[in-house]
């Protein structure tokens, strides 16, 4: 099942360029590559959307990407070794709050119900 999480432009632009500059292992190359062509793809979707008209010009523009756990899980741990600077910083903030804090929040979960 698809978690489908809402960027802005500029959490896009990070997170593509993040991405194209990432030292991958192996096990992840295919898990990156795939996430790497559907933000591409839902790039190509919104201008085709803003070529038809069908986004007004000054409306705020946002990406939707849809992402599976392992995909949420290697995007979660690649940006949890990001580090950035100045205006950098919010978009790293807010890319965490939308990977790395689910995830987070999921792996506790799982541990508490194996406890019980």
């Amino acid at each position: 099942m698809d978690n489908y999480i809402t960027l802005k432009p500029e959490e896009m632009a990070f997170l593509i360029r993040t991405l194209r500059n990432a030292d991958i292992h192996a096990s992840a190359a295919r898990v990156i590559v795939t996430v790497d062509d559907k933000l591409i793809a839902e790039v190509k979707r919104v201008q085709e959307l803003a070529e038809a008209g069908e986004i007004e010009a000054d409306a705020p523009v946002e990406y939707s990407l849809g992402v599976d756990e392992q995909e949420m899980q290697v995007l979660a741990s690649m940006l949890s070794n990001v580090t950035a600077k100045g205006a950098e910083a919010r978009v790293v903030l807010e890319l965490t709050n939308k990977f790395v804090v689910p995830v987070q929040e999921a792996q506790q979960a799982a541990a508490q119900g194996q406890m019980q």
